[in-house]
Parts: C-alpha cells; sequence; structure tokens
C-alpha cells in the first residue's frame, strides 16, 4: 500500500459510496492510520468515514485502529511539548467526532470490556487535555475549554451506557470504569454544573441524563460526598442550586404533551429525588435541617413548592399509564423528603407554602386513590399536618384552598377513605379557627394588657402600656408604676431572668402573627373548657392533704401537641424543676419551657404576687419532633379564685374526716362566694412576645 498521504474524504463525498466503495475506502483509511506519521487527514478521513453508511464490522475495524493507533493510553505523553502536541491534537480531534456522532457507533461495542477498554482510552486522554486546557491553542479559551471538553465527556459516556442498552447504564458503577475516584467525580458534576451551556441541545439533555442515573447508580461516602459539594460550587447552597434548576427543568418537562419528554422529565426529577435522600446528615433518622444543612438550603430555593406540584401532578391521575408507573419511586422518595423536613421545627414553618402548591390536596387525592399502603401518606396526614393546625398561617393557607380540597373531600370515594373520619375533624377544626383569625384581623380581639405594679394592675389595650427596655416581658402604664415595681416589686431582681425568659420564647420557631393568634386560641379555649378547668381546680383542691402546699400556685396546659381539635386542658401543681407532663417518664423540666428553673420561679413569683389576677397559662405545640411550650400568662382585673382560701377549706375538712364529696362541696363554695364578691371581670391572655 502506497505510504502517500489521502486528501481528506468529506461527509458529503461519500454519500454516493457504494457498500464496497465504502469497504475498500474504510480499509485505505486504517492504512493510513497505521502508519508511524500518519497525518490529520488521515484522522479525519477515519473519522468521516466512522459515520457513514458502511458495514457495521467494517466501521469497528475502523474503530479499533483508532483505538490502537491514536487513543492508547500508553500513547498519553507525561508531558506537552513541541514532539508531542500532534499526538495530543489526533486523539483531541478523534474524541470530537465521535462525540458527534448522530447514531455513535460507541453503541454498538459488542461487550462490556470493549466498552470499558474505550472508555479508559477516552478517559486518559480528556484527563491530560482538561488539564492542559489553557496552554492548548486548538482549545477555546477560559469556562469555554471546560465546556467543550464536558460536553465531549458526557457525549462519550452516554453513547457508552446510558444510551445503549439499558443494562449498560450498570456500568456507571462498574470499578473498572472509575467513575467514583476523586477526579472523576470532580469532572462529572463539573460537566453537570455546565449541561446548560452544551451544544447541541441534545447532548445537553444526554449529560443530565448520565448524571441522573450515574447518582442513583453509586452510593457514596462521605468523603465521596465532600468531593461532589466542592465540584459543585463548594457547598450545600451550590449543590442545591443544581439541584432547584434540574428539579424546575424535570417539572416543566413532565407538563409537556410529548411522550420523549415526559419520560425525561420523571426521570430527572425521580432519581435527583432519590440522590437528594442521602445529601441530608441525619440525626436518629430525622433530619437535622439546621440553617446550612442540604435541605435547609434546599428549601431556601423554593424545593418545598416546587415538590407539592410535583406530588399534585401525580395525584391528578391525568399522566399516561406508562409515565405514572415511572414516577411512582420518585413520589416514595418525595414523601420521603418532606416527611424529614416536616419533621422538623425549620420544616414545620414552611408547611403553609405547601399547602398553598397543592401538597395536602395531593394527599388527599392519593389517599382518595387508595394509593396507601405502596406510598407511605399517612404519617404526614395523622402527624405533621393536624399538629401544624396550631399556627394561623398554616390555617390561612388551608382556608385559601379549601374549595379545592372539599372537590377531593366530597367524592364518595373519598368518603370510603380511612382518612375521612379524621377529615371531618380537621374541616371543623380549620373552619373555627379561620373564623376566629379573621375576626382577629378585622380587630375583634385587640392585644389587651394589666399593668405589672401588683399594687395598680390596671387594664386597658396595648397602646397604653409600655415595656420594660430591660426584659421587654413587663408592661406598665406609668413611669410611676415602672419605679415602684422596680424597687419595691423586686423586678430589679428578676428583670435578667425575664429576659432570658422571653429570648428563649423567641427561639420557638413562631411568627409574629403566629404568636399573637396564640392568646386569642386560649382566650377562645378557656372559655370553653372554663367548666372542666374548673372542675379540675376545685378536684386537685379537694384531694390536698393536710399541711400540703401543692396547690399554692397551680399551672394550666393546653395540650396541643396531639393535632387534636379540643385540646386537653390539665391544671398541674408547681414543683422546683420538674412537671410530669409531656414525652417521656421525666416529664417537662421547667427548664425546658421557661429556658431556666430561676426564670420559671420568677414566673411563678410574679404570679403568687398579683394577688391572684395573673395565672400562669402553658400551651404546648409540637414543631417537627419537638415539644414546645409557650407560656401565655392569663390576667383576670380582680383576680382569681383564692387557693388559699380553697386549700383551708378543705385542710379542715380533711381535719374533720369528712368524705370527698363533702370536701369538694366546701371547695366549691369558697369559690361560689369569690365569684359573686368580684362580679363580672375582664379577664384575658397576655402574650409578652
Amino acid at each position: 500500500m502506497s505510504s502517500m498521504a489521502y486528501p481528506p474524504l468529506s461527509a458529503t463525498g461519500i454519500e454516493a459510496y457504494s457498500p464496497t466503495m465504502l469497504h475498500i475506502s474504510i480499509l485505505t483509511a486504517i492504512e493510513g492510520i497505521r502508519r508511524p506519521h500518519s497525518t490529520k487527514a488521515d484522522i479525519a478521513s477515519g473519522t468521516v468515514l466512522l459515520a457513514s453508511q458502511a458495514p457495521l464490522t467494517s466501521k469497528l475495524l475502523l474503530l479499533q485502529a483508532l483505538r490502537k493507533h491514536v487513543l492508547e493510553p500508553t500513547r498519553v505523553p507525561v508531558q506537552i511539548n513541541a514532539q508531542t502536541i500532534d499526538a495530543v491534537e489526533r486523539a483531541w480531534h478523534v474524541l470530537q467526532a465521535l462525540s458527534e456522532q448522530e447514531k455513535s457507533i460507541l453503541g454498538e461495542l459488542p461487550d462490556e470490556n470493549s466498552i470499558i477498554d474505550i472508555w479508559n482510552c477516552v478517559w486518559s486522554w480528556l484527563k491530560l487535555i482538561d488539564e492542559h486546557r489553557t496552554s492548548l491553542s486548538f482549545l477555546p479559551k477560559g469556562v469555554k475549554a471546560e465546556i467543550v471538553i464536558d460536553t465531549i465527556l458526557m457525549s462519550l459516556l452516554s453513547d457508552l451506557t446510558t444510551l445503549a442498552e439499558a443494562h449498560r447504564s450498570d456500568l456507571l458503577r462498574d470499578p473498572r470504569m472509575g467513575l467514583t475516584a476523586p477526579a472523576a467525580i470532580q469532572r462529572l458534576i463539573r460537566a453537570w454544573r455546565h449541561a446548560p451551556s452544551m451544544q447541541p441541545l441534545h447532548r445537553a439533555d444526554d449529560a443530565r441524563w448520565v448524571i441522573m442515573i450515574y447518582f442513583t447508580k453509586n452510593q457514596f461516602s462521605s468523603s465521596q460526598m465532600a468531593i461532589i459539594r466542592s465540584a459543585a460550587g463548594g457547598s450545600d447552597e451550590a449543590l442545591a442550586e443544581l439541584g432547584m434548576r434540574d428539579f424546575t427543568l424535570g417539572l416543566e418537562l413532565l407538563k409537556s404533551s410529548q411522550h420523549v419528554e415526559k419520560v425525561i422529565g420523571s426521570t430527572f426529577f425521580g432519581r435527583l429525588l432519590l440522590f437528594f435522600t442521602h445529601c441530608e446528615p441525619r440525626r436518629d433518622s430525622i433530619a437535622i435541617m439546621d440553617p446550612h444543612t442540604f435541605f435547609a438550603s434546599l428549601c431556601a430555593r423554593r424545593f418545598i413548592p416546587i415538590l407539592s406540584e410535583y406530588l399534585l401532578l401525580y395525584s391528578l391521575g391525568q399522566q399516561p399509564a406508562e409515565i405514572a408507573e415511572r414516577l411512582v419511586p420518585g413520589v416514595h422518595c418525595a414523601m420521603l423528603i418532606a416527611g424529614l423536613i416536616f419533621m422538623t421545627p425549620a420544616g414545620t414553618s414552611l408547611i403553609p407554602e405547601a399547602i398553598e402548591q397543592g401538597f395536602l390536596e395531593a394527599l388527599l387525592r392519593m389517599h382518595s386513590d387508595k394509593t396507601e399502603p405502596e406510598i407511605k401518606i399517612k404519617p404526614l396526614l395523622d402527624d405533621a399536618l393536624p399538629r401544624a393546625l396550631i399556627r394561623a398561617t398554616v390555617i390561612q393557607s388551608i382556608g385559601k384552598v379549601l374549595p379545592r380540597l372539599r372537590l377531593v373531600t366530597q367524592t364518595a370515594s373519598f368518603r370510603k377513605s380511612a382518612i375521612y373520619g379524621d377529615w371531618v375533624v380537621w374541616e371543623k377544626i380549620v373552619e373555627e379557627r379561620n373564623g376566629l383569625l379573621k375576626k382577629y384581623d378585622a380587630g375583634r380581639y385587640p392585644a389587651k394588657r394589666m399593668c405589672d405594679n401588683a399594687t395598680c394592675s390596671k387594664v386597658g389595650l396595648e397602646a397604653g402600656f409600655k415595656r420594660c427596655s430591660g426584659c421587654s416581658w413587663t408592661v406598665y402604664c406609668s413611669a410611676a408604676c415602672q419605679k415602684a415595681d422596680w424597687t419595691s416589686g423586686e423586678h430589679k431582681q428578676g428583670c435578667g431572668l425575664l429576659k432570658s425568659l422571653r429570648l428563649h420564647q423567641t427561639k420557638l420557631g413562631l411568627t409574629s402573627l403566629e404568636h399573637d393568634f396564640l392568646r386569642v386560641l386560649l382566650d377562645f379555649e378557656s372559655e370553653r373548657q372554663a367548666t372542666e378547668i374548673a372542675s379540675q381546680l376545685d378536684s386537685q383542691a379537694a384531694q390536698v392533704l393536710s399541711g400540703s402546699a401543692l396547690l399554692a400556685q397551680p399551672i394550666t396546659m393546653y395540650d396541643y401537641s396531639a393535632g387534636e381539635g379540643l385540646s386537653p386542658v390539665r391544671i398541674l401543681s408547681v414543683p422546683d424543676t420538674v412537671l410530669y407532663f409531656g414525652d417521656g417518664p421525666a416529664g417537662a423540666t421547667t427548664a425546658k419551657i421557661a429556658g431556666s428553673d430561676a426564670a420559671w420561679q420568677e414566673i411563678v413569683r410574679l404570679a403568687r404576687r398579683s394577688e391572684r389576677k395573673a395565672a400562669i397559662s402553658v400551651l404546648v405545640f409540637k414543631a417537627g419532633g419537638d415539644q414546645r411550650f409557650v407560656i401565655v400568662p392569663r390576667k383576670v382585673e380582680r383576680g382569681i379564685p383564692q387557693m388559699v382560701k380553697m386549700m383551708k377549706a378543705a385542710e379542715r375538712a380533711h381535719a374533720q374526716d369528712l368524705p370527698r364529696a363533702e370536701v369538694l362541696k366546701l371547695v366549691q363554695q369558697v369559690v361560689q362566694e369569690h365569684d359573686e364578691e368580684r362580679g363580672e371581670c375582664v379577664e384575658f391572655h397576655q402574650i409578652s412576645l
């Protein structure tokens, strides 16, 4: 065969070639490639023939020649200089040509060994070219060089794995491919970052497709996750930004009328969700959701509305059967992530926007369609959402979407579901509290205050009082009252403790609206449960043993932590450090309620010195899985029933060994006499935040 250099073939020039001519041309090209000093023209002719209509066997022979005489890893130079630059440029042109094929020859490789072999060739050269990209004249400058290299990398990887036979995607986790080595992780994540800039556009989709499958085919160690974060931009925020970019794209593709786009969208969204379930640090299977963790970074970028819309899209039942089936794994992950987020204190505050974006509607639709137990939605319906009904913002959000929810809940299928009875209770709660909220918004429940100078105790609207600038907890109707309380009322000693208490109360994860609405809710609840509260007070007093002082200061506990509509109310006494109330045998410590035992003791002191014009009410709720307590003092213009009198009456009755019924009767008589003495008076709960 002549050693002369043949002029390069053109793609248009070979269209008229017969199969025989194509075969001869390939043999000629192979001969040219084999020559020790093959030229760029030889390489160009070979790459053109790879895209021709030549027989597959002939093209595979040509690919093998290019692999052996151009791409062989042993040909990769240690350094790039005048002697090696031609070899580097020839390899680059081969890689570029392979990546630009419409129907890639790489997808026709006969077995895994062939694929892994050619990939190792590709990877060896691309690593070298990437490391020296700033000094190579055949590459564009700056970030454009990265984009071109990454486009070729992802194009060839997709042609070798995910775009060929489906089972070949398992190669993305094959150790022989080396794709979980630090350098490979860095390049793949960088390519993911550059995907929107890749041309042609279908290669951008190929890159995302490979990344999504790569994420879910591999399990990454903490050190590998650190590399992923670093390559994404160096932080959870940067990784979350990338994720939200493709979540948004996936959702838009799912909404498309094109079947192929729906397939791509379901893959993007579902596999990215699956990968991200492993990105959040957890403590005892609960997400941490501190301000700078991964889920917090996602949620700061409107992840919850996107997730809610995704679930609603699935629950509406309007997707083709194949797409609906493809969505199920992603919906599983979505429910898992939603549960992890909403069961954290920080995540609870995200429930309102989730509801407005269709999250609750999606859950109700899935339950109506009897999706359980395949998709675990009941924990959210039984736990996180009912407990959130204590929040004014959640009530507002449900009120906005209630007409849409009723389109689901009033159907025959939903009435047969296991959740229907619970929904009836929830709907009643929402309607009741929404009514209170509307009146609150209309100014029907203005905040009231009572002067904390015990010798004054003037009652009026909030505007007529000023807070102590030190603690911001106590309020006074005049400078004279504030001065008197500072000196003779011992506020000078208690101011610092109340400041720490107020600071503790501001860390409960409630908005200012939610805080203030609690007083309205407790006013309503105490009136509705007045008989029960009085009965418990009487009953406890009637059981006091002679000499006991346990009921010197009662506490009314309103427990909303179970998510029930009518909060169970309990009257408790004041121990030193522990209230036997709440989760676990140890109960809730006063330090947990007030921030410190000393702060709690100061609250008790204020209540005792008020001459029964102030009582301690504590509202219990859950933020995520955490039990939290809000101290909401109840103010009574002319005092509540004197517990001292009740105690003495009970002690005298016990001393006479009277039956319990007789003791209770005497206690109730004391209460009745006191109520008749004070007549009608103003009672209200006072939020001090």
